[in-house]
């Protein structure tokens, strides 16, 4: 069972904004995306903290994903979430990365807090300019 979040704009017009396997995941997923606070649960013993070096990055129109060096898992940062740098789409395989995520799964994209992201070669190098 898939668990789909639409956007409709009042003119019969509607697209789909979130999926995912279970309600809370792709309700997170849907909020962030819209960069809505007040609907998202208080959760912040569930959120872990993850780092490492960027194996596998890919790049589309609403999200950044890539994968750590040593791990399966894929994890999304949404572009157009209201906490997103512009600087971190410059992201690129080797990077040492930093973040916070509400639980990591195997089998789904896990979705990273935006405003704890942090790529360690972006910021230095800005520091050193």
């Amino acid at each position: 069972m898939k668990y789909v979040y639409l956007l409709a704009d009042g003119n019969n017009q509607s697209g789909t904004y979130a999926v995912g396997d279970d309600a809370k995941s792709t309700l997170a997923l849907y909020n962030a995306r819209l960069g809505n606070k007040t609907a998202e649960t208080n959760d912040v013993a569930t959120e872990k903290a993850v780092s490492g070096t960027v194996y596998r990055f890919l790049k589309d129109d609403k999200q950044l994903l890539f994968m750590l060096k040593n791990s399966d898992v894929v994890y999304s940062l949404a572009t157009d979430d209201k906490d997103f740098q512009a600087i971190d789409q410059f992201i690129q395989e080797g990077d040492k990365v930093s973040f916070k995520v509400r639980s990591v799964t195997d089998n789904q994209v896990n979705q990273i807090d935006a405003k704890t992201f942090v790529d360690h070669q972006l910021k230095s190098n800005s520091k050193t300019n």
